[in-house]
């Protein structure tokens, strides 16, 4: 039977005690757990490393990515501004120099009258409405009186 050993074993700032086994047993297994210990050091160092690098290029290529955005958009505005501008000025340019239609197969001959005979028109109509309503307010003020002295 194998004897026991108590003993208190320090290795790597691990410290423990151990009972019953080899004592070699017993530092194997420390320095494998310093070791493992040493190994999750490094990789979370290693992954402080990388989230700081990854953070680092993300921000950086937020970065590039919008003022290439901001630059393409400028430049489409811009694009789009001289087409307005430049068709706009087409099409001012083609109002400006059509020629004026000729109407004349689409006018009726009534419809021809000068300026002059159109005012003489004008004023006739002016002076038939003049007489006409002092006709009619010589025969209403006519027809009240007249009205009531029947009633």
């Amino acid at each position: 039977m194998e004897e026991q050993i108590v003993s208190t074993v320090g290795v790597g700032g691990i410290i423990c005690i151990i009972t019953g086994g080899t004592l070699s047993g017993a530092i194997t297994i420390a320095n494998n757990a310093k070791n493992k210990a040493n190994e999750a050091i490094i990789n979370v160092d290693d992954l402080i490393i990388s989230t700081t690098t990854d953070k680092a290029d993300t921000s950086n290529f937020i970065i590039n990515t919008s003022n290439v955005i901001r630059i393409d958009t400028n430049l489409q505005i811009l694009n789009t501004s001289n087409y307005v501008l430049n068709t706009s000025n087409v099409i001012s340019n083609r109002i400006t120099n059509l020629p004026q239609p000729n109407l004349t197969p689409y006018r009726l001959i009534a419809d021809s009258y000068t300026i002059t005979q159109n005012n003489t028109q004008i004023l006739n109509n002016s002076n038939y409405i003049s007489n006409t309503s002092n006709t009619l307010q010589a025969n209403t003020s006519n027809h009240v009186p007249n009205t009531s002295n029947i009633l």
